[in-house]
């Protein structure tokens, strides 16, 4: 198999893997914050604010997307395909520095949909 500066095939996906998961995640998580222009627009916000549960809470979920699911499916797909290639002994403490690794990747792209989104708000985008 041919590799590229040392990275092996599998490890390169393994990685890729990696960003696909973490961005399908995002897309999954935060895409409801698309709405937020839209309902300020359209004077409908206050019936968010005016509920006893957290705003954030009632919007992530309000739009999911099936992009997000896929990309989700696919990076997890390629990661147990990966893993199975990969000349490396895993045990449970590199499966919890894995998951140590991919839960600040989630909330890094998570925090850069939202910024996209406040972007576009403020713009006046995507209303």
């Amino acid at each position: 198999m041919a590799s590229i500066q040392e990275w092996s095939f599998w490890e390169i996906v393994f990685m890729y893997s990696l960003v696909i998961f973490t961005e399908g995640a995002g897309a999954f998580l935060c895409n409801g914050m698309w709405v937020i222009g839209g309902l300020v627009n359209k004077g409908e916000f206050d019936r968010i604010l005016a509920r006893p549960i957290s705003p954030l809470v009632q919007m992530l979920p309000s739009n999911i997307v099936i992009g997000g699911i896929g990309s989700i499916v696919m990076g997890g797909a390629m990661m147990i395909q990966a893993i199975q290639h990969v000349e490396m002994e895993w045990s449970f403490s590199k499966i919890g520095w894995l998951l140590l690794f991919l839960i600040p990747g989630i909330a890094i792209r998570n925090i850069h949909y939202s910024s996209r989104m406040l972007s576009g708000l403020l713009d006046g985008e995507h209303e």
